[in-house]
């Protein structure tokens, strides 16, 4: 593992094009699937990979550099944002507040290290894309790329920042704003205001619509400006599911989305490394940029054969299981196991008075 805090030791300036792929979590320990999405993402992004975290030594795969950003973030400008918006910062023990938290921090990052582009991806969203293949192009810059479908929400499963300045003027506008309850709202909001360097990356979504049945936007970017599609939510709960923790049953099913994603078809590409998506009115495929597996089921789309066989369930036109919700059976023997202790304790009891008496 290699873990740092002092930022002088990350990044080379200015001028330095390289652009490494940022993760970001806080909290007490790395959630378990981490280890198999950092792995896999070291293989697959071409150059530095980093996770900028406050969990006390992790464990991650070699090639991952482990940034430590208690030391350097600075809270204020985050708090006064929750101040005045109505963020549920009880819910899974500050999940949304984590959610927005990320790009604050990020930004400060960026600051420190005197980087000037970053892509950023969360730990459930496994990329195909490498470094090459998404800054490659001729980006508007600065620019905040993140996918978008809308009407829908656009959600930060994987974010391309084209200089400082975009996501300064996140931060800008967060702080100016008034009225959203998570971060996909403002998202959507920033992206959806023409004076903001904010774009939106065409998503498979889309290709649920072959009559080009979708709203328009000025800043939303199609396939033919960045060459690849990319997954915000949609096909990731459709392929392996939802988080078992939405779930009340014991067995997880895919096809958990609208009735239109069955337009939607998914396979591994050539060599089994790089997934195309395509619509069934079309006849040419698109190349996959990520899959947001919000399952947690990350071992399944991360092995090139798992994930081969997961692609051909999901495009059978029926629903499939794909696992047992394990935390859902845990939670129910929790209970159980506390229920018959607590009989237990009663009876004992019981027979303790009797024994008195």
């Amino acid at each position: 593992m290699n873990a740092t805090s002092d930022l002088s030791a990350i990044g080379s300036g200015e001028s330095d094009e390289k652009v490494p792929l940022v993760f970001f979590y806080t909290g007490q320990s790395l959630p378990g699937y981490s280890y198999k999405a950092l792995r896999h993402a070291v293989s697959v992004w071409g150059e530095q990979v980093v996770l900028i975290c406050d969990v006390p030594a992790p464990r991650v795969p070699p090639g991952v550099l482990v940034v430590d950003f208690t030391p350097w973030f600075q809270p204020q400008t985050l708090e006064a944002t929750l101040a005045q918006n109505k963020i549920d910062s009880d819910f899974r023990s500050g999940f949304w507040s984590a959610s927005l938290k990320r790009f604050f921090v990020l930004q400060q990052y960026m600051e420190v290290t005197k980087t000037e582009k970053v892509a950023h991806t969360e730990l459930d969203s496994v990329i195909f894309a490498s470094r090459e293949d998404l800054f490659s192009r001729d980006l508007p810059s600065p620019g905040l790329f993140i996918p978008w479908n809308p009407p829908q929400l656009a959600i930060g499963s994987l974010v391309l920042v084209n200089g400082r300045e975009s996501i300064q003027r996140l931060i800008r506008f967060a702080t100016a704003t008034q009225g959203f309850s998570n971060e996909m709202e403002l998202l959507t909001s920033f992206l959806s205001d023409p004076s903001e360097p904010g774009f939106g990356l065409p998503t498979v979504d889309a290709l649920m619509y072959p009559g080009g049945n979708r709203v328009t936007v000025k800043n939303l970017l199609t396939e033919d400006h960045v060459g690849w599609l990319f997954d915000a939510a949609r096909l990731g709960q459709w392929v392996l599911g939802v988080d078992p923790r939405n779930l009340r049953g014991r067995f997880s099913t895919n096809h958990f989305t609208e009735p239109g994603m069955t337009l939607v078809k998914v396979a591994n590409g050539r060599g089994q490394q790089n997934p195309i998506v395509w619509g069934t009115d079309r006849a040419t495929s698109s190349r996959l940029a990520n899959i947001h597996v919000h399952s947690k089921r990350i071992g399944q789309a991360t092995s090139p054969t798992q994930r081969a066989i997961w692609f051909a369930v999901a495009n059978l036109p029926f629903t499939s299981f794909v696992g047992i919700n394990v935390t859902r059976i845990r939670k129910r023997s929790s209970k159980a196991i506390g229920r018959a202790r607590i009989r237990i304790f009663t009876v004992v009891q019981r027979l303790l008075r009797k024994v008195h008496k």
